[in-house]
C-alpha cells in the first residue's frame, strides 16, 4: 500500500508522514532517489539545483527528474506499505502543465496510483510562520521557501483538477487549525472507512 502526503512546504508533510507511518507501521520515504543513488541529502539538493539551473527550470525535465523519485517510491511500495512525503502531486503543482500532461500520465502508468493521496493545505501566514520556526535553514533558503508559500492559494485548486481527472482517491485537510496527531487521526479514519 502507498499513501502519499502532498502539500506546499510548511503544510506539515514531513511531520504528518512520519507520525502516520509510525502509527500504521508503514515505511516512511521522503526522497527515494537519495538511497537509490547512495547520496547524502545535501548531494541530492546540489544535484537538483544544478539540474534546475542547467535546464533553465524546464518543466518537462524537472517533471521527469522528480518523476524518477515517484517511480522509485512506487517500486518500494511493492515490497512494503509506504507513506511517502511527496509522491506525484506536489511535482505536478510546480511543473505540470497542459503540454507535459502525458509525462504525468506515464508516471502514473509506470508507478501506479497511491491508494490515498492526502493534500495538506494551510494559509500563507501559517506556512510562513512554520517556515520561520524551522531554524535549520539559511536566510536565503527561508526567503525562497516564503516566496513559494505565497502560491499556497493556487495549490489545492490546481491539484484537485488533476486528481479528479486521473480518478485518484484523495483527501484535502486544512492543517491551519489542526495538530499533527489530529491530522493523522483524520487520515486513518478515512483509510479505515473505505
Amino acid at each position: 500500500m502507498l499513501v502519499a502526503i502532498e502539500g506546499i512546504d510548511g503544510s506539515g508533510k514531513t511531520s504528518v508522514s512520519k507520525v502516520l507511518s509510525e502509527r500504521l507501521h508503514f515505511r516512511f520515504i521522503e526522497k527515494a532517489i537519495v538511497p537509490a543513488f547512495n547520496l547524502e541529502k545535501t548531494e541530492y539538493i546540489e544535484q537538483r539545483e544544478s539540474l534546475k539551473n542547467h535546464s533553465k527550470n524546464d518543466s518537462d525535465v524537472m517533471a521527469l527528474f522528480f518523476g524518477l523519485n515517484n517511480i522509485l517510491c512506487a517500486k518500494e511500495s511493492v515490497y512494503s506499505s509506504v507513506v511517502a512525503d511527496r509522491y506525484l502531486i506536489t511535482n505536478y503543482f510546480w511543473y505540470g502543465n497542459s503540454s507535459n500532461l502525458p509525462i504525468y500520465r506515464a508516471l502514473l502508468e509506470v508507478g501506479g496510483k497511491p491508494e490515498l493521496t492526502v493534500v495538506l493545505d494551510a494559509d500563507v501566514n501559517t506556512l510562513t510562520e512554520r517556515i520561520l520556526n524551522r531554524g535549520s535553514m539559511s536566510p536565503k533558503e527561508i526567503e525562497k521557501e516564503i516566496e513559494k508559500a505565497k502560491r499556497a492559494s493556487e495549490f489545492v485548486p490546481k491539484v484537485q483538477v488533476f486528481l479528479k481527472d486521473m480518478g485518484m482517491d484523495y483527501l484535502v485537510i486544512d492543517t491551519t487549525q489542526h495538530q499533527v496527531e489530529e491530522i493523522v487521526d483524520i487520515i486513518i479514519e478515512h483509510l479505515t472507512s473505505r
